[in-house]
Order: C-alpha cells, then structure tokens, then sequence
C-alpha cells in the first residue's frame, strides 16, 4: 500500500488558515497600554498548533519558523505587556507564516526574509562589491563580507555581476569571476559602508552610490526621468495633468519587451525567455530574472535595456503626437529640464515594515485556479466587512483626524486584508493593501495628518481595494480571466512617492483618487459585534433563501391542516390543544427565519456619507451630513435594492438642491448645507427621509418645463403635490446644463420604480427657499406581508394592509360622476375616483352597484381611490409568491399566495391599479374637489 502525502497536506492547509486567522486575530487585540495575557495565550496556542502540524506533515521550515515566533510570544505569557515595536515584529512574523504556507500550497519559492528596518531615518544607496580575480587565493570569502553589510540596514536587492563568467571549459576555480551590486537602505554613511572592507585591501574594489536618475546618455530616457518630466511640465502649466497622464501610459504601451529584443539580438533564445517568464515573481522583473538564473549576462541587459529606451519614443515625442504641446515648447521644456540637479532619493520612513518590497507601477498579474474557489470566497465575505469598517472609521477621521482609535482601526483593517491576501498569492491585492498600510503608518506615528490628499490616497486606496474584491467575486461566477484597475499603477505610484512633509506626490495628479464613488453591488455582510459577547456565522444567502421559502411552506401547510381539522369537526363541535401550539411555533419559527435577513441600514447610510463628502469636493460645495437611526432594520433583499435610489436622491439633493456658498451667502444661509438622512420604524413600516436645507422645489418651473415636455396640458389643474410628483416622470429634469452628476433626467424615475418594486411609497414635502424632505415608507421585508381578504365574485384577492386606510358602504348621496372624467365618491368632504375592481381585472363580480356593496379606500403616492368589491373576509399574514419567478409579471398584482384552504389568492398591486385605472381615461386620479355635474349610480 503506497503512502499519498498529498491528503495530509491538504489538511494541514485547512487548518492552518484558521490558526493563521486565529493567530492575527490575538494578535491585533493586543495593546501596549495594557498587558492581555488571554491574547497572548490564544495567539500561543495558534502557533504551537500551527508548528505541530507543520511538524507531523514534514514541512520544517514552517514548524522552524513557529518555533521562532512561539519562543517570543511566551516572554509575553507571564502578563508583561506588549509594546508597538513588539507587536510589530509578532504580526511580521505572523506574516512570514502565512507566506511560508502559501509558498508550500502553490509550490513557488519562497522569497528569503529580508532585514528588519532601522529605526532612525535612511538613505538608499547602492554598493559595488568587485572582488579581484586573485581573491580567493588570498584565502578571501566575500561571503561573510556581503552578510555584514547587509547588516547595516535593510536589502532591497541583491544582483550578481556575472558578465566576466566564462565558459564552464575554460572556468578556472581559484578564479573569482563574479561581482554583486547589493540595494541597501541604511542609515549609515558611505565611509561607514567601506569600513566593512577596511581589511581585504586591494582585493575588493568598493563604490557607494545613489541609485542613479541622471538623464540618460544613450539616446532614451528612463521611466524616472519621463515622470519627473511630465511633473516639470505640468507644474510649470504647459501641459494638462491628464494630458501627460495619457502620455506617460501611451509611452509604456508603445515599449518593445525585453525578451523580444533578447532573442532578435541572439542574447536569449525562445526557450530561455519562457522559462525567466515562468520564474518571474510577483513584483520581480523580467531582466533581473534572467540574468539571476543566468538565462542572460548582466552586461547583455545592459545593452537591452539601452536598445529598449532607444526604441522607445520619448514623453516629447508622445505629448507632441497627441497635440498636448508643440515640438517647439517640449524642445523648449526639455533643455530646461535638462539642466535641473538630479532629484535626491527621499529617506526610507522609520518603521517601514520590509516584509513586502515596494511593488513596480505595473501591476503584477495574479493567476488564479478553481480549486481556490472556496477559499477566495470567504476571502472576499470577510474583507468585504473590513473595507466597509474602513470606509465608514474614514469619514470619522474626516471629521476627527485625530481620532486614535479610528485610525488603529483602519490600519488593522488594512493589515488583516494584507495578510489574507498573501497567504493566497493575490499580490496586486496585498502590494496595493502595503501602500495604503505604509500611509495609515505614517499618520499613526504623527508624520502625517489624515486630512486633504492624504484622505484622499486612503479613500482611493479603499474604494481600489473594493474593485478588487468584487474581481475576484466576478471571477468565482464565471471563473473568466481575472479583470484589471487601470486606474491601479497611477494609484500605487502615488500612495509610493506621497510625501509626508510637503503633503503631495509625486507624480501628475489623475483618476487614481475618484471624485466621487457609487455604491457597491455587495451589501455589508454580518460580522463580529462591536461590542459584547454576541458572535455571528456567516451563511450562505442561497441557504437562507431556502430556509425561509421552506419556513414559509410550513405556516401555509399549518394553516390548511387547521383548516382541515376545522372543516372535519364542524359537525361534531371537536376541539384541538396541538393546533394552537403548532400555529404559535410555527408564527415563531417565521418570525425568527425573517429576522435572519434583517440587517441595519448602517453600511447603505455610510456609502450615502461618503457619496456626500466626495460631491462636495467635487462641485466645491460645503456639506454637513447628519446621519439619524443607521441602526434600523430591513430584510436584506430591501436593503440590496435600496442602494441605487437614494444614490440618486442624495446626488440630486447637492447638485441640485443645494445653492453654491455665494447663493447661500446671498439668501442668508450659512456656506455650509446640510442633509440629513433619517431612518425609523412607524406603524410596521420603516420611513428613509433625505432632508436638504437648500431652495425648494419650484412649483412654476417644474409645471412649466413639464408642459413642454408634453407631459401634463397647459390647462390641466394639478394639486401641489402632482405637481412635485412630475420630477419622477422619465426624461425630466429642470437643470440649466447636464453634469456629470447629474441633469440628464434618467435617475428619480428610477428612484419611483426601484421603490415602488419593494411595495414602497415616496412623499415630497417642500418649501421654497427652506428646502426639501423625501419620505420613503417602505414594508418591513418582502417575503411576508399583512393583508386585507377581499372577495370578487367567486375570487379571493389580497390587498397589503399598509395600503388601506378604510372600508365604507357609500351612500348614494355621496356618488357622483363628472362629464367625461368618470365616477367618484366623496369621503368626509373629499372626493376621490372610484375603481370597479372587476372592469379593471376583467373578472366576474356579484355587486355592480356600490351602494349594496362595500369600498376600499386605499392610499398611493399621496393620492387615495376607492376599490370597488363584493365584500371583506378578514385580515391575514401571507406569504408572499413572485409571480416573475412562477408565471409572468401582471400589471396590477404584486405576487400570490396560498390560502388556509389550499386555494391561490392574487396580491392586488394599488399603484398598478391606478395605472390601469388611469390609462383607460375614464377614472382620472383627482386630489381637490371637483365641479359635481351629476349624482347617482353607474353599474
């Protein structure tokens, strides 16, 4: 019987995600102002479960690694705290796990740990090492000597000068033929670097260096030079930020490969080119691949790289082929430049962590495999939660830059993503999740304050975060190729070249920071209560839809067993304990399923603050946004569609219902406008207001613009309120010039639809010059509803309780018909149109004549009708069928559901009634009096 190791791997994998998960988790909860030894065990115990399994499976590296980290943890188990520099150095090797495991489950090498940076502030520098080729026989080991400088400092790079090497025939080994060229940020300075050299004398040639952005010599430029050259230009204004933007990627693009140009000049053939492809790590290059696998000879890249910037045509010659400039002005420009002193390489930032080296601007591709899936997916449910946690700590620290706690919290948001992100290999993910890190470090040791671009970067990096994650969810649907930012290089080039002192980067501003950010497809997923013992599951929405359906099938199952039980012992008068019981357990049971999908409006709410906050940047608008019951509930499939309206309600409200500053100053405002959003419970129904303190609604000019739109006639008499209500009709808009936020007339349409679709309703109440409050009501949750029985003829219909405002039998006095406008029926002074339900639904009825049979007064949008029927059969709770999932969607029903005694009864849809109603031009919906011209009855 052979032995399979692969099964046990498998299951050391599984279980080492969670005890990494477990081990990140004890460790962000550690604080230095106080000692946790209950985290500082709990993070224990992940480790030595972790170095045992790694152990008993055969990986020692790993068990190596946590046997290192375990020894640090338990000088911290008697209960001394931890400070910051130790909880840094614990989460880095938390992360040296992770990587170490990612590196065994995929098979790619690991890279080798790189030194820890030094406290103080450092320069990066590039040291030479030349041994000569007598070296070896003077009993000289370079090695130990490359081991002490690394010492000095912090290794970005090491790459091996190997262009001396000779054929292995004519290789002499008491020869040394080899060099190094050794990246090192340290603090120390250049004598001290050769003090590591003092004693081998002539056997070792040394140079310290700057890393070099000296124009180039050889007929082309670097990518440094074109960069600070397109920054010259702008700054100076010869050319718009967004000109050289397209300029600098149009350059890249037209960039012949390194390989191609290895194998035309005979340096490589195609085989040697794959397989440096095929080694290439994420955030590696091409050429320093090769030549490290000695694919390719250093002095041959040197030549290929000259050959690659000659061909290449220059930031000039792009700018001037897209007409950004003349080739006079960019000669012009370009001698000018050419005289500035080369740039002095900015200081490495104290407490950089090294454990991810700075990815290049071009984004490494992440590949991804099917067998990932499961582990992607909850990848993505997870973080989903902590980017919301940071957008929504973000605009707290908008508020308060100083808010210690909040940027913490950011920062382990962050953090946490970044080491979920390299124990799976998504290294666009977690080199992007560095960058931001790095920022959000910088404020925390108060080298920066969150507030202008800083904020900007950190909301930029959040939202880029958040495309991220929804690639991956689009990838886990249809397991196509995974999709790229384009916006992403422009991003990490500036959160890299941000400056901390003069508060900018460096490079042409662009889209990488948006102006403005719509909400996510994805809703807000339950987490980890912010206080309290309370611990949530995450479930499967399939699952639960499923749960409730079946919950649902069972209140519909008991109700016809009671019925049954009912009809069978009429006669005899018998009596059931079990049947109430069994009702309340299943009500329970309901009611508890329903609360499963309840969520808070917390997470839509934010996204509407931060929607606010970039608009107001945007169109140069002061705004205060007040947020009121975020905590409030609905079922989730409400919560999901709710997003696109208010997106356009809140843009409206600052595009247009907000005055510029000077305006405001002119009415006697304040500069700054407020809009609040307000959500709270009433009468089994939630209510959303988006309130604005801007000019109004005007009445005149919306009528007017809606008359010539043809939408209403020029002498048709409206109510205040159908007025207001023309702003949802498609198409219109009453604004000067279309924006890119707003003025095409193609959103509060949408808003009416998308609310009328959850069985909601919206109000307007307005005041000119005062401002503007929307009322959204809408239904608890779409899956039960509380409903009014009425029959129709030898049917059953169900008409939604919130609609309902009273039942009547009229009296004949209080019957009218207008000429050519149809019947209506006054109420307490009131006149409203009568519907006759039967015409309407093309259905049989046995009462014709209103005053033998009962009315229906129902509400919509702010208008009322009067539903003719035959008679009332009580009120119930139903569970709601679609009829788009089961049949077709009809005008008029909003769904079905099955009565106690199996039968299918209709959900009457009143805004659709009205539709039909109206359409067939002889029920018009009125709200004032109207002329009565004859009184009786119409059958």
């Amino acid at each position: 019987m052979s032995f399979d190791p692969t099964i046990y791997h498998l299951a050391f994998f599984e279980e080492a995600a969670e005890l990494l998960v477990a081990l990140e988790a004890a460790l962000l909860t550690l604080d230095a102002r106080a000692a946790n030894p209950e985290a500082v065990a709990d993070a224990f115990r992940a480790v030595h479960s972790l170095k045992g399994g790694a152990d008993a499976v055969g990986f020692e590296g790993i068990a190596q690694a946590a046997h290192a980290l375990e020894t640090k943890l338990d000088l911290h188990r008697a209960g001394t705290a931890v400070n910051g520099a130790e909880l840094d150095a614990l989460l880095a090797g938390a992360d040296a796990l992770a990587e170490m495991v990612a590196t065994e489950r995929t098979g790619t090498p690991a890279k080798l740990p790189t030194a820890t940076a030094s406290p103080v502030p450092t320069r990066t520098v590039v040291v030479t090492v030349t041994p000569a080729p007598d070296a070896f026989r003077a009993g000289l080991d370079p090695i130990p000597l490359l081991r002490e400088l690394a010492a000095l400092g912090t290794v970005r790079r090491v790459g091996l000068r190997a262009a001396h090497l000779p054929p292995l025939a004519d290789l002499d080994p008491e020869t040394c033929y080899l060099g190094w060229a050794v990246e090192l940020d340290t603090p120390a300075t250049d004598a001290a670097v050769r003090d590591v050299f003092a004693f081998v004398g002539d056997n070792v040639a040394v140079t310290v260096a700057v890393p070099g952005e000296r124009l180039a010599d050889d007929g082309g430029e670097t990518d440094a030079e074109a960069l600070r050259f397109a920054r010259f230009l702008t700054d100076r204004g010869m050319v718009r930020p967004e000109a050289a933007l397209a300029a600098l990627d149009g350059q890249r693009a037209t960039r012949p490969l390194l390989g191609r140009l290895a194998i035309q000049a005979g340096y490589m053939i195609p085989e040697d080119v794959y397989e440096a492809l095929s080694r290439v790590e994420p955030g590696e290059l091409f050429g320093d691949t090769a030549v490290s696998y000695r694919l390719l000879r250093a002095n041959h890249l040197q030549d290929l790289l000259k050959m690659q910037r000659r061909q290449t045509p220059s930031l000039r010659d792009c700018l001037v082929s897209a007409g950004a400039i003349g080739r006079a002005d960019a000669d012009r420009e370009w001698a000018a430049f050419a005289k500035l002193p080369p740039p002095v390489p900015p200081a490495r930032i104290a407490g950089e962590e090294p454990d991810v080296p700075a990815p290049a601007v071009e984004v490494a591709v992440t590949t991804l495999k099917p067998e990932m899936a499961e582990l992607l997916a909850e990848f993505c449910t997870e973080n989903e939660e902590h980017l919301e946690t940071a957008d929504r700590l973000l605009l707290v620290l908008d508020a308060n830059p100083t808010d210690a706690e909040a940027l913490n919290a950011v920062y382990r948001a962050y953090h946490t993503l970044k080491g979920g992100a390299g124990m799976l290999t998504l290294t666009t993910v977690k080199n992007l999740a560095h960058e931001a890190e790095n920022l959000l470090n910088l404020a925390r040791e108060g080298k920066v304050t969150l507030h202008a671009k800083a904020l900007d970067l950190a909301f930029a990096s959040t939202d880029a975060l958040k495309r991220q994650v929804g690639f991956l969810r689009r990838w886990l649907a249809d397991h196509e190729e995974l999709e790229t930012d384009p916006a992403l290089p422009a991003l990490m080039a500036e959160l890299r070249t941000f400056d901390p002192v003069t508060g900018r980067s460096d490079v042409p501003p662009s889209a990488s920071v948006p102006a403005e950010s719509a909400p996510e497809e994805h809703a807000p997923t339950a987490g980890r209560a912010a206080g309290g013992d309370k611990e949530t599951v995450r479930v499967d929405k399939g699952r639960l839809d499923k749960l409730i359906n079946s919950i649902g099938e069972l209140v519909i199952a008991q109700a016809m067993a009671e019925q049954e039980f009912i009809d069978l012992t009429r006669k005899t008068g018998g009596h059931s304990l079990a049947l109430p019981e069994l009702s309340k357990i299943s009500r329970d049971i309901q009611e508890l399923g329903l609360s499963l999908r309840m969520i808070p409006l917390q997470g839509i709410f934010q996204k509407m603050a931060r929607l606010v906050r970039d608009l107001s940047r945007k169109m140069h608008k002061p705004v205060h946004m007040a947020l009121h019951g975020e905590e409030t509930e609905l079922d989730k499939t409400v919560v999901d569609q709710l997003g696109d309206p208010l997106m356009h309600m809140v843009r409206n409200a600052v595009d247009h219902g907000l005055e510029s500053p000077d305006e405001r100053a002119a009415a006697g405002k304040p500069a700054e406008g407020h809009v609040g959003l307000r959500a709270y419970h009433q009468g089994g129904s939630v209510y959303i207001e988006l309130t604005d303190d801007g000019k109004g609604l005007d009445r005149d000019r919306i009528l007017k613009k809606a008359v010539e739109k043809g939408i209403v006639a020029e002498d048709q008499r409206l109510s205040d309120a159908e007025v207001y209500a023309l702003i949802f009709e498609p198409g219109f808009s009453t604004a000067a010039a279309v924006t890119d936020v707003s003025g095409r007339g193609v959103g509060m349409d949408v808003v009416r639809r998308n609310v009328e679709t959850l069985q909601g309703s919206i109000h307007i109440r307005t005041a000119v010059g005062k401002g503007t409050t929307f009322t959204i009501r809408l239904p608890l949750t779409l899956a039960i509803m509380d409903g009014l029985l009425v029959e129709l003829g030898d049917d059953v219909f169900l008409l939604p309780l919130l609609s309902v405002v009273e039942s009547f039998r009229p009296k004949r006095s209080d019957l009218h018909t207008v000429a050519g406008r149809g019947e209506l029926v006054a109420v307490r002074g009131e006149t409203v149109p009568l519907l006759r339900l039967h015409r309407l639904l093309n259905t049989p009825t046995k009462q014709t004549d209103p005053c033998e049979g009962l009315v229906v007064l129902v509400e919509d949008s702010g208008n009322k009708y009067a539903l003719l029927i035959d008679d009332l059969l009580g009120q119930m709770q139903a569970v709601v069928k679609s009829l788009d999932a089961n049949y077709q969607s009809i005008e008029g029903l909003a769904g079905a559901t099955i009565l106690g005694n199996g039968r299918v009864a209709m959900i009457l849809d009143v805004h659709g009634l009205a539709g039909l109603h109206q359409r067939t031009g002889r029920y018009p919906a009125v709200e004032r009096p109207l002329p009565l011209l004859a009184t009786g009855c119409v059958p």
